[in-house]
């Protein structure tokens, strides 16, 4: 998975888990919602680093690896695959990758598994239904901004940075298009949309300490909705749930994934 800082689309591809934004890149996770509890209990694997399968379910966790780059994952399979399918799964990763932004946590419960080792990118399986929670820091996005550039065109942005607060996206960068230079900052509420995206509404912005209604910048952010789109998931994500608190951005479907007993695969770089 690519990790350079240089990346136009910093939150493009994981399993289409995307911030596509010019002036905003603004994944960043959460406190408000709490995780599931584990569960534990059942038959156990250890794995580390670039291990070699010697089964199905740990092929299935090492396709995982590779599309998630986790410091630590969990996962829990009901039974070991057959015929390349599993009818209950959990993953609990920390410290997973989004196009070089670190995931705090990812979580997700999928029942009615089917694995493919070939998949293009993205996640190696696709299921019937799922549950989803996802968090991620704003110290995380704002370190991978840090000397990133974002450009479309004749605009670009440089100097980006993020901040959640209170269920509001707060950002500022410096604007630049054909000469022009300008500070910006904007702030607005995250809402959900569609069940499967988050989009930034009811949003100001101001321009070297001004409100402007500046043609340019209001477009380009206009074109970056919606702000995260789930909607390329291996299964289908009904967002219900999102907080924006203390520096965090944490989205969940109306239940959160739960870990079950089974054989769980344990995991750490």
């Amino acid at each position: 998975m690519d990790r350079n800082p240089k990346a136009r689309r910093p939150f493009a591809d994981w399993n289409r888990l995307r911030l596509v934004a010019a002036v905003v890149l603004m994944l960043a996770a959460s406190a408000g919602l709490s995780w599931a509890p584990q569960k534990a209990l059942g038959e156990e694997k250890t794995l580390s680093g670039d291990f070699t399968p010697a089964s199905e379910g740990e092929a299935l966790v090492k396709d995982l690896v590779k599309s998630l780059s986790p410091e630590k994952m969990l996962v829990v399979l009901d039974q070991e695959p057959q015929g390349g399918e599993v009818r209950h799964m959990y993953i609990s990763a920390q410290g997973a990758r989004a196009a070089g932004v670190r995931v705090d946590q990812v979580a997700m419960e999928a029942f009615f598994v089917k694995i493919n080792h070939q998949a293009p990118g993205g996640y190696p399986f696709s299921a019937i239904e799922g549950l989803f929670q996802c968090s991620v820091k704003d110290q995380d996005v704002n370190r991978f901004l840090k000397d990133a550039v974002m450009d479309s065109g004749d605009e670009s942005w440089k100097g980006l940075s993020v901040e959640f607060q209170d269920g509001r996206l707060k950002a500022s960068g410096t604007f630049l298009s054909k000469g022009l230079s300008a500070v910006v900052r904007l702030e607005g509420e995250l809402s959900i949309k569609d069940q499967s995206a988050v989009e930034l509404k009811d949003y100001t912005v101001k321009v070297n300490g001004s409100n402007t209604q500046m043609g340019e910048i209001r477009r380009a952010i206009d074109d970056a909705q919606p702000l995260l789109d789930l909607s390329g998931m291996p299964f289908p994500v009904k967002l219900k749930r999102l907080s924006a608190h203390q520096g965090a951005l944490t989205l969940s479907t109306e239940k959160a994934p739960e870990e079950f007993q089974g054989i769980r695969y344990v995991y750490q770089e």
